[in-house]
């Protein structure tokens, strides 16, 4: 592949998007109620589908790894560089955020005030505190919404891979090596220790570190360097065979076909052009631009939409629990895209002002 049409597939990443779009929507479905699917009485794939969609999270963090280090692919990677790719994320990714904590508290709060639910357990101020900083999972807090914990690993992830980076090219560490055995000799370590954690091999320090996951990232970030050809095949391999060989030893059979697919899905997205037309649809593409938006507020819907059609359903009868399902997608998607527009593309076109080298 030519430089300039890498460049320019870079720019229009169609496959990533459409991935990303698969995969908000995959757990979308998985957070519908069992009660709910039982009553609908699936078929077994269908049923597999809805009870997989969790598998959607493993994608997305193969999917963080390459795009992050595809936004690290050019420096200078200073100090100054690491502060503005900060401020930058933050501003993408904070307000979205923000605003979904306070509307699952908002609908909480309306569920218990109006609706006589007793189950909902409002988060206190030390709970909101360390979500706001993405911290709740290793202060060990509570989760204001059962999505919010990936957020915590994902920011952990693009830190301290941006930290490794801006580090590598520090003159105090290159002068002793330089940034590439350096960067890649972490990579691996990295990988081998988040290994014996998710296969319980060995124990973390602290359930919220993302160590467990960091292997996924790792994948993400092998596929980049791959397709950019910063590394070869074979020793691209060398560490995407033994990931898979080793969550293979603990059964994870449908997580490993999943990395396999997000994995080729990143590779393709860089080195395909026929692939980046074929995932180019429409509805694809919507699911994809959403899909951040998708991700973070859907649980506040599903849930409770899905569990009003439960108690109707002895009422008005098997239609209601096929409208609960319709609606909680809908909505779901709805509301998503709505977001989108309002609050998510204009935190996005203000971090697009903050430029990483001057």
């Amino acid at each position: 592949m030519s430089e300039g049409s890498q460049n320019a597939t870079i720019h229009r990443l169609a496959g990533i998007e459409a991935i990303r779009g698969v995969a908000a929507l995959a757990v979308v479905l998985y957070h519908f109620p069992a009660a709910l699917q039982d009553l609908l009485g699936f078929s077994a794939p269908i049923a597999a589908v809805f009870r997989n969609g969790n598998l959607g999270v493993d994608a997305f963090f193969i999917l963080s790894g390459f795009v992050i280090a595809l936004s690290l692919r050019s420096g200078p990677w200073t100090g100054r560089y690491f502060g503005r790719f900060v401020l930058r994320r933050s501003i993408r990714l904070d307000p979205p955020y923000w605003f979904a904590i306070a509307l699952e508290v908002f609908l909480g709060w309306l569920g218990v005030r109006f609706f006589g639910d007793p189950s909902y357990d409002f988060p206190n101020a030390a709970d909101l505190g360390a979500h706001l900083f993405y911290l709740q999972g290793l202060l060990g807090r509570m989760q204001v919404s059962d999505v919010f914990w990936t957020l915590c690993f994902e920011i952990q992830f693009y830190l301290a891979l941006v930290g490794l980076v801006v580090l590598a090219h520090t003159r105090a560490v290159s002068v002793l090596i330089s940034p590439r055995p350096l960067l890649g000799t972490v990579l691996v370590l990295v990988t081998a220790l988040s290994l014996a954690v998710r296969n319980g091999w060995m124990t973390s320090p602290n359930d919220g570190l993302a160590i467990i996951r960091a292997y996924q990232f790792a994948m993400g970030v092998t596929m980049f360097l791959l397709a950019t050809q910063r590394i070869s095949w074979p020793a691209a391999m060398a560490l995407i065979v033994p990931i898979i060989g080793i969550r293979l030893l603990d059964g994870a059979v449908a997580e490993v076909l999943v990395m396999i697919a997000a994995a080729g899905a990143c590779y393709a997205a860089l080195r395909s052009p026929r692939f980046n037309r074929a995932t180019d649809g429409r509805v694809l593409q919507l699911l994809g631009r959403i899909s951040y938006s998708l991700y973070l507020y859907h649980a506040s819907i599903v849930w409770r939409v899905a569990t009003v059609a439960l108690k109707l359903v002895p009422r008005y009868g098997i239609g209601m629990a096929w409208l609960g399902l319709v609606g909680g997608i809908g909505g779901s998607i709805a509301f998503a895209w709505v977001l989108n527009r309002v609050l998510e593309t204009p935190m996005m076109q203000v971090s697009r002002r903050v430029k990483l080298s001057p």
